[in-house]
């Protein structure tokens, strides 16, 4: 696992004592590594990990079978953040008193996405934020074909992607492909009828399981591109340059509202694009 090391080993000093909790929480950002960590956590532990779902009913039974299993049990809840109340709610029963013998370990985009009784019972553990270092040290050992190409994709990957998982996202869309759609994009966004505009949103998922770019590395790219012609603009007098540095900020506020993880992709994206639209009008 590249990366975390400081969280690895305080982990790992609490195991040595025997203070490791029996409930904790693992907060970082999608493809920080939270679910490889937790499989880690249960080899320190000398324990099984049990994936579980975040269903009511698929708590309900993990409680019921931490009560029957023998032996070190890791009960892993991942990607909890969209976890009904009623399923959070059953959740605290084993929270207050967890069964001999089992461990929880539920991961999270964002520590607020959970109940606060949930954060009061729980340990929580933050991933560290990867280094530049660190995701080009992923790249080269990972995808050796990125650091062969002719045009080579390295910067593309090391400006959007925050997380090894997002690394992995960046190269399933064909990297250069997309970074090339993304800068189609901020070129015609404004010259293209209104029509046509809404049509930016065919290549872009907007639902679970949907084929398409990714809707985060989208605007991120495109807040990217645009930061590239401010500078090669640079000229405070210059329209243009006072233009794209609003769908910075425009963009950027989209990117903060897409961290909800209860947010309509499909309105998020129409309502950006007609207000990237409005700034060149």
């Amino acid at each position: 696992m590249i990366g975390q090391e400081q969280l690895q080993t305080e982990i790992q000093k609490q195991i040595k004592r025997g203070v490791f909790p029996r409930f904790c929480i693992l907060v970082g950002p999608r493809g920080a590594g939270k679910k490889l960590l937790a499989e880690q956590v249960s080899k320190w532990l000398n324990a099984t990990l049990l994936p579980a779902g975040t269903s009511i009913a698929d708590i309900r039974v993990m409680i019921e079978n931490s009560h029957k299993l023998s032996g070190n049990c890791v009960h892993l809840i991942a990607d909890a953040d969209n976890m009904s109340v009623q399923a959070r709610n059953a959740l605290l029963k084993v929270t207050e008193e967890p069964p001999n013998n089992s461990y929880f370990i539920m991961t999270l985009e964002d520590e607020n996405n959970t109940l606060d009784t949930i954060r009061s019972r729980a340990t929580i553990f933050t991933m560290e934020r990867y280094t530049l270092k660190e995701i080009r040290q992923y790249i080269e050992e990972k995808f050796t074909d990125i650091t062969k190409d002719r045009v080579s994709t390295i910067p593309i990957y090391t400006t959007l992607c925050e997380t090894p998982g997002e690394v992995n996202l960046l190269n399933g869309m064909g990297a250069l492909e997309f970074y090339e759609y993304c800068d189609k994009v901020v070129k015609n966004i404004a010259k293209v009828s209104t029509s046509n505009s809404f049509k930016i949103a065919d290549k872009v998922a907007l639902k679970d399981g949907q084929e398409g770019y990714d809707l985060k590395l989208f605007l991120k790219a495109f807040v990217t591109i645009c930061l590239d012609e401010v500078i090669a603009i640079n000229d405070l007098e210059n329209l243009e340059m006072r233009l794209y540095a609003q769908m910075v900020l425009k963009t950027d506020e989209y990117l903060r509202e897409l961290r909800n993880k209860s947010v309509n992709k499909q309105m998020l994206m129409d309502n950006w694009i007609m207000e990237i639209r409005d700034i060149w009008m």
